[in-house]
């Protein structure tokens, strides 16, 4: 049986913090089907491209901003430092990471749909 690990680590990592009022905790649950697409592309690019920083992985999957989503990935063990550095385009160093067998999991794993609204629910 193939786990559900978007919904698990999804569920998991808080993308809202305690202290945020509930429009942000509304919003970080309205935002999940953006920031589970996010993750496919993302792991799609390190599975197909190898070894990346954030910037690389982000610019590959078509995602700006795409830093945040690989924070997740990594809390969640889908992608892991391979403690190379480079240089991103702000010149400064970032960690080099790599898809894991968690990683290629979850890309394998059926992505959860949000339910669909009945006639009756219209």
């Amino acid at each position: 049986m193939v786990l559900d690990l978007f919904t698990r680590w999804l569920e998991d990592e808080p993308h809202a913090r305690a202290t945020d009022p509930s429009t942000s905790h509304a919003a970080d649950r309205a935002n999940r089907p953006k920031r589970e697409s996010q993750a496919v592309k993302l792991l799609r690019a390190y599975a197909e491209w190898g070894p990346m920083t954030d910037e690389e992985a982000a610019r590959k999957a078509g995602i700006v901003g795409g830093w945040k989503r690989c924070s997740d990935l990594r809390n969640a063990k889908a992608i892991v430092p391979t403690g190379d550095l480079r240089q991103t385009s702000m010149g400064v160093q970032a960690q080099v990471c790599v898809i894991t067998g968690i990683g290629r999991e979850m890309l394998n794993a059926p992505i959860p749909q949000p339910a669909r609204l009945g006639r009756a629910n219209v």
